[in-house]
């Protein structure tokens, strides 16, 4: 499950994703050797993990399927107790990071799952803000040096982002 977790957690970080297990680098089909109890608590193990990720990971956000393993290209020759597993994992907005239940952090790049230290964090956790800031304001025309000029709704959703990045930030100094 913490292998899931890192991979999870990369995802939902970047720009969602998929896994394979079963499947190996160079593309070729094994399969993973399960019986239905051992994957029935897999998916109940990984469930409940979900929800100890900050903040929680809800149901929309990943899907799992797990495919039967076949012989032969017309799947008539299944093999008994072999599966391949597929997890996407969807990320439904940028405003989020995530941390997995041990409290650490990962991002997918490229081909690379890159586990981030402290100032990592705080350098990710600002850029998301900054874009985020960047996409509500600037993008709309106004120009993050003429405060005076926003509304006081506006200004309060501006407070609301960066009370957010500090929380985030302040559970992780902890």
């Amino acid at each position: 499950i913490c292998v899931v977790h890192k991979y999870i957690c990369g995802f939902l970080n970047s720009f969602g994703g998929t896994l394979y297990f079963g499947i190996d680098d160079e593309g070729r089909v094994k399969g993973l050797t399960l019986c239905r109890k051992e994957m029935d608590k897999f998916m109940i193990e990984l469930d409940e993990s979900l929800r100890q990720f900050k903040p929680p990971v809800s149901a929309e956000q990943v899907s799992i399927s797990i495919h039967e393993v076949a012989i032969d290209d017309a799947a008539k020759y299944v093999i008994i107790d072999r599966y391949v597993l597929q997890i996407d994992v969807f990320c439904a907005n940028n405003r989020s990071v995530y941390l997995t239940p041990d409290r650490h952090m990962y991002v997918k790049r490229q081909a690379t799952l890159s586990h981030l230290n402290i100032e990592e964090i705080v350098s990710f956790m600002s850029s998301r803000q900054n874009s985020i800031f960047s996409a509500e304001y600037l993008n709309h025309g106004i120009n993050p040096l003429m405060l005076e000029r926003m509304s006081a709704t506006e200004l309060r959703k501006m407070k609301e982002n960066l009370d957010e990045l500090s929380a985030h930030i302040s559970a992780l100094i902890k």
